[in-house]
């Protein structure tokens, strides 16, 4: 009994291997994982062989005359992940990703989105991963060092201060040189601001958008960004585009970014601030050289006659302690440098949905909260940022489509003052 049901296990074990070998024929259907559209002309390949396919207007495809040994499949397309599948019967549905390192491939211009094979003026585009690997309350200065052609001069280390971005270079010396920002089609604002702008002390209305709710920053080089956007293109523009919702799919993400920051190594900075010694040092010669180049004309003959002080380095002793009224104990040195700075520390953290209907019709969202908090080097000067944002739309026809991008930041900014006085 028992050699018996081995031998029927065997035999059927036997059948199951024949029927799958006899597969000769396969079909499908291969659609974008993004929006659910059938992709047109996406290659599908019998590994090991020459045989294979590609998908026709409506994304499907169908193999026959299969060899035996053959097991798997390969689909492919040009700026989307290949991906493999076994060879079975009945008809398969293959959904493709978009490759993040394709996405230099896409144009994104004032009349929507092009290859970028197929553009005929000059830009370049900056991917999201790019954007999100700086850490930066301004995300526009993911741009230095990565778009050919573009200058960028950053006058402070204030966090969240402006970046005076050239695109055509220097091309006016009395008008706005600056560039035209749009983020999602509207134009944006990003006339700098600040309570002490007077003093250098400014900030960016670019630091209220977070850098990792951003997919793509397309720079516009050429005269070609005037015909879209008109004379405010003239010195170049720089579209940002913020994440959508994928079709299909949900999917959570996490993110936190520590950072430190440092002043150089002290030794680099051994003459500055002047210590206690050295800085007398000084007093003393720049009083006697004064004295001796305008008498008692001068502002030291002036102050050291009227307080009877004599012309020694005593007396030049004395003319500082009563300058400064030096009410420190005899002694006492104070490293200035030390007591203005410190050690940075930068921490950001992000939670994002992004999700949408299996439905090509269907709608798409994106949902994500964010904090960040930059503590500059020197003492006073900080940013903290919280972030929201709401991204919907839906095409629930060939001929309607709508959405709604929102956006709300609440920053608060510790600017300090911008210099020194006496």
């Amino acid at each position: 009994m028992v050699s018996r049901l081995r031998l029927m296990t065997l035999f059927l074990f036997l059948f199951i291997g024949i029927a799958n070998a006899q597969v000769s024929r396969v079909s499908g259907v291969v659609l974008s994982a993004d929006d659910m559209e059938p992709i047109v002309g996406a290659t599908v390949l019998v590994n090991g062989t020459s045989i294979g396919t590609i998908t026709d207007v409506d994304g499907f495809y169908t193999i026959t005359d299969i060899p035996a040994s053959a097991k798997t499949l390969t689909i492919s397309y040009v700026g989307m992940k290949p991906e493999q599948l076994p060879i079975k019967a009945g008809e398969q549905r293959t959904l493709l990703q978009t490759d993040s390192k394709m996405v230099d491939e896409i144009v994104v211009t004032g009349y929507g989105v092009t290859k970028k094979a197929a553009f005929t003026g000059a830009a370049t585009t900056v991917g999201s991963e790019k954007i999100a690997n700086k850490m930066d309350a301004n995300p526009i200065k993911a741009l230095e060092g990565t778009v050919p052609g573009l200058q960028m001069n950053i006058a402070s280390g204030q966090p969240g201060a402006p970046a005076n971005i050239f695109i055509r270079g220097r091309n006016s010396l009395n008008s706005g040189t600056q560039p035209l920002y749009i983020v999602d089609g509207v134009p944006f604002n990003a006339e700098i601001v600040g309570v002490r702008s007077s003093e250098g002390q400014e900030s960016s209305p670019l630091a209220n958008l977070s850098a990792n709710d951003i997919e793509s920053m397309t720079v516009l080089k050429d005269a070609t960004a005037t015909s879209i956007y008109g004379a405010r293109a003239a010195n170049g523009v720089i579209v940002i585009t913020t994440k959508k919702g994928k079709a299909g799919q949900v999917r959570v993400n996490l993110t936190a970014k520590l950072g430190v920051q440092m002043m150089p190594a002290y030794k680099h900075f051994k003459s500055y601030p002047l210590g206690a010694d050295k800085y007398l040092e000084l007093w003393r010669e720049a009083n006697a050289n004064n004295y001796a180049a305008y008498g008692d004309y001068g502002s030291v003959g002036y102050y050291m006659n009227a307080l009877g002080y004599p012309y020694t380095n005593e007396g030049y002793d004395e003319f500082l302690n009563w300058g400064i009224d030096n009410t420190s104990p005899a002694g006492t040195k104070t490293n200035w440098l030390d007591e203005v700075t410190r050690t940075g520390f930068t921490q950001e953290y992000n939670v994002d949905v992004q999700g949408g209907s299996s439905d090509p019709r269907g709608p798409r969202y994106y949902l994500s909260l964010g904090f960040l908090g930059d503590n500059a080097i020197v003492i006073g000067k900080d940013l903290k940022r919280y972030s929201f944002r709401y991204n919907f739309d839906q095409e629930p026809s060939k001929y309607v489509k709508f959405g709604v991008n929102t956006n709300f930041s609440f920053t608060m900014t510790n600017m300090g003052a911008g210099g020194g006085y006496f």
